[in-house]
C-alpha cells in the first residue's frame, strides 16, 4: 500500500453537486489521470475509513463548438464513481481535516 502522502494526492477534489450527491451510498472524486481503479479504492479507504463496493471511472474531454461542428480535445479530468458498503457515508467533515 502507498504512504498516506501518495494518496492522498490521488484524489484532488469530491465534487459536491446536487447530481453526484443523489445517489445513495456513491460519491464522485475528481482523480488524478493516471489513477487505476485500485489506487483509488485504496485512497477512498484509508483517508475516510469506509469499505469501497466498487470504483467507476471515466474521463472527460474538453467540448470545443463551433457553427455546425463540434470538435473535441484532449482529456481534462477523470473521475471516479465509488460506492461504499450499506450503511457507510463519507461526510463533508472528514473532508477539511
Amino acid at each position: 500500500m502507498k504512504n498516506m502522502e501518495t494518496l492522498r494526492k490521488i484524489l484532488i477534489k469530491m465534487i459536491t453537486t446536487e447530481k453526484a450527491l443523489s445517489a445513495p451510498q456513491v460519491y464522485v472524486f475528481e482523480v488524478e489521470k493516471s489513477a487505476t481503479k485500485t489506487v483509488v479504492k485504496q485512497a477512498v479507504e484509508a483517508i475516510f475509513n469506509v469499505n469501497v463496493r466498487a470504483v467507476r471511472t471515466i474521463v472527460s474531454h474538453e467540448v470545443v463548438r463551433h457553427p455546425g461542428q463540434k470538435h473535441t480535445s484532449a482529456a481534462l479530468k477523470k473521475k471516479a464513481y465509488v460506492t461504499v458498503l450499506a450503511g457507510q457515508e463519507i461526510s463533508l467533515d472528514t473532508l477539511t481535516s
